[in-house]
C-alpha cells in the first residue's frame, strides 16, 4: 500500500510537476511494442494505486520505449559501449529519463524510504545521475565501460556537478573510505536493462551480493530487468537510417531460447565514421532474480509492470524489482 500521498512543498522540484490535484493519469491496459503511449488523462480525482503512480510522472510522455541500450556488462574485453560512448547522450536524446527519475523517487516512496547518498550502478553516462543530484541527492556511479565513464565525468565538469564516478565491475566492486572502511549507501538503482548484460548467472548473484554490501539495513534496491518477451518479440530489431542523422543505426538480434541469451549486432554510421558493437543479454525468470536477491540478503522484494504500480503480466517486456536490505 502506498504511503499517503505526500503535499505539494514537501516534494524535490522533480516531483512537483507531476502533482496536480486535478489530473489522474491512468496506465494503458495495452502495451504495443510500435506506439507505447503509456499514459493517458482524465480530471477525475486519484482513484487508485495505479493512478496514483502515474500521478507522481512527468505527463504528457507518449511513446514510451521501455527496451534499450545501456550496456554495462560484467564481460572482461567487453565489445559493447566503446565507439559508441562518444554519441550515446545523442542516441539516447528520445529517452524519457525525466520520467524515469519520476518514477524511481515514487517507488522510494512507496517503500517509505528516504534516501541522500545513492548509488547508480551501471551509471552510464550519468543522465540519472545529473537528474538526481538536482533533486539534491549525494550520488556515486559506476560503470565498466571506461569511454562511458569518461563521458560523464566530463559532463560533470562542465556542469560542476559533484558526482563520483567510477570504472568497476559490478561483480566485484569495493568503495571503501581512506581508512579501509566499507563506503555505505542509502540507497542504489540500476536502470536500462543493465544488469541483463550480466549473462552469467553466477556474476549476477556476485553483482546483487556486492551492492547488498555496499547498504546497510532498511535501505533500497531498485533496478528493471528485461524479460523473454522482449527477447521473443524482437524488440531490439530496430533502425533509423535517414541520410540526414548525424547518427545511424542498425540493430538485429540473434536470440536463443534455450540459453536465454540474445547476442545483438549494432552497426552505426557517424558521417563517414562505421563502427560494429555486439551487445548480449541475458533473459532472467523472476523466480531466479528473487533467489538471488534472497541469497544477497533483501528482503520485501516487489516486482512490476514497466514503469507502473501493476504486477507484470504475459506481454510485459520489462520488469522492475523493488528490495530491501534485510538487517540479518
Amino acid at each position: 500500500m502506498l504511503p499517503p500521498f505526500p503535499a505539494v512543498n514537501s516534494l524535490p522540484p522533480l516531483w512537483k510537476q507531476a502533482e496536480i490535484a486535478s489530473i489522474t493519469a491512468q496506465i494503458s491496459g495495452s502495451q504495443d511494442r510500435n506506439s507505447r503511449k503509456s499514459l493517458s488523462l482524465s480530471s477525475n480525482a486519484f482513484a487508485s494505486t495505479g493512478c496514483i503512480a502515474q500521478a507522481y510522472l512527468l505527463l504528457g510522455l507518449e511513446a514510451l520505449g521501455t527496451h534499450g541500450q545501456d550496456a554495462h556488462a560484467t564481460i572482461k574485453g567487453m565489445t559493447s559501449f566503446g565507439p559508441v560512448a562518444a554519441h550515446y547522450d545523442r542516441l539516447m536524446n528520445v529517452v524519457p529519463y525525466r520520467m524515469w527519475t519520476s518514477y524511481l523517487l515514487l517507488l522510494f516512496s512507496k517503500q517509505g524510504v528516504r534516501p541522500r547518498k545513492i548509488l547508480d550502478v551501471c551509471c552510464g553516462t550519468g543522465i540519472m545521475c545529473e537528474l538526481l543530484t538536482d533533486e539534491g541527492f549525494d550520488l556515486t556511479g559506476f560503470d565498466l565501460s571506461p569511454a562511458m565513464v569518461a563521458q560523464a565525468r566530463e559532463k560533470a565538469e562542465l556542469a560542476m556537478y559533484k558526482i563520483r564516478y567510477k570504472v568497476a565491475d559490478a561483480a566485484d566492486f569495493e568503495f571503501n573510505y581512506p581508512n579501509g572502511e566499507r563506503e555505505m549507501f542509502d540507497a542504489a538503482y540500476s536502470f536500462f536493462d543493465s544488469l541483463n548484460y550480466i549473462y552469467e548467472p553466477e556474476k549476477l548473484a556476485l553483482a546483487l551480493k556486492q551492492v547488498g554490501k555496499h547498504l546497510p539495513a532498511g535501505a533500497s534496491f531498485i533496478f528493471d530487468m528485461n524479460t523473454a518477451y522482449a527477447f521473443e518479440e524482437r524488440m531490439f530489431d530496430q533502425q533509423h537510417l535517414k541520410k540526414d542523422s548525424p547518427l545511424r543505426y542498425r540493430w538485429r538480434g540473434d536470440w536463443n531460447p534455450e540459453t536465454r541469451i540474445i547476442k545483438v549486432t549494432m552497426k552505426f554510421w557517424a558521417g563517414s565514421d562505421e563502427f560494429v558493437e555486439t551487445h548480449i543479454q541475458r533473459a532472467y525468470s523472476e523466480d531466479e532474480v528473487r533467489a538471488m536477491l534472497d541469497e544477497a540478503g533483501f528482503g520485501q522484494v516487489e516486482v512490476f509492470h514497466a514503469y507502473s504500480l501493476d504486477r507484470p503480466r504475459a506481454n510485459t517486456d520489462r520488469i522492475h524489482y523493488i528490495a530491501i536490505k534485510r538487517n540479518y
